[in-house]
């Protein structure tokens, strides 16, 4: 059964429309919302986390003056 007042602090700070539609789609999935907005925020954790472990990576290549050469630029662009 789905509780969708379980944790209502948690599912309070998100606006009215977006509240209604996670509800709505934990009933669809048989879970409840709360777990469902927790699921959300580890996937946007780790993709910022990803995104920021490379973009410090592309940071320590440039400084380190490793750079694409032309070639290798025009072969990514390169239509296939």
């Amino acid at each position: 059964m789905i509780h969708p007042d379980r944790n209502v602090s948690a599912l309070s700070l998100l606006d009215p429309d977006r509240r209604a539609a996670l509800v709505a789609l934990a009933a669809v999935r048989d879970r409840q919302p709360v777990d469902l907005l927790n699921d959300a925020v580890d996937a946007y954790l780790d993709v910022d986390a990803w995104q920021r472990a490379e973009i410090e990576a592309a940071l320590r290549e440039a400084d380190a003056g490793d750079f694409a050469t032309e070639e290798e630029v025009e072969a990514a662009f390169k239509p296939r």
